[in-house]
């Protein structure tokens, strides 16, 4: 969620803004496999691409509420396969843009509650696999311990992997 606000606002107070909330389905893990997905639609398009890049699959996990069913609206839009069940309360960023920066009200909610257990290790690791991407490292913190081992494991498959990013896949 953004909202272009000239001030913060005060404890007990209203900061009135001209332009409206926007509400933008994303994050780093979405908006990078929304990209891939959209790379891989036009080589595909072009006959420039092989096997092993035919889809986009977004490994995470969902929330059960109104913001996960934006995630899941925009994941569909874009050709991006979800491999998420949908459970508990969506990981949600209210972000204040103001002229010159920006602060953030963040909830974890899912992204913090994702896990080995909930990645299906056929689709994610296989001989089918192109490249893997981790994203939000930091915030995945039921996933911290368990990323070395994947990536590893998808290395020996013989998918590139990127290292964790400031912000899974």
């Amino acid at each position: 969620m953004i909202a272009k606000v000239s001030k913060l606002p005060a404890w007990d107070g209203d900061t009135l803004i001209e332009m409206p909330i926007e509400t933008h389905p994303g994050g780093s893990a979405l908006n990078t496999a929304v990209q891939i997905a959209s790379l891989i639609n036009t080589r595909w398009r072009e006959k420039k691409l092989c096997n092993k890049f035919e889809r986009c699959v977004l490994h995470s996990l969902v929330g059960d509420d109104v913001y996960g069913q934006l995630v899941t609206e925009r994941v569909k839009e874009t050709g991006v396969e979800l491999s998420a069940p949908a459970v508990g309360g969506q990981g949600v960023c209210i972000c204040l843009s103001g002229p010159t920066d920006r602060a953030f009200v963040s909830y974890r909610g899912t992204v913090e509650r994702l896990c080995e257990r909930d990645i299906d290790r056929s689709v994610l690791i296989s001989e089918r696999t192109g490249h893997v991407h981790f994203a939000a490292y930091y915030d995945c913190t039921g996933l911290q311990r368990s990323m070395p081992a994947l990536m590893m494991e998808a290395r020996a498959m013989g998918a590139p992997c990127a290292a964790p990013s400031a912000a899974p896949r």
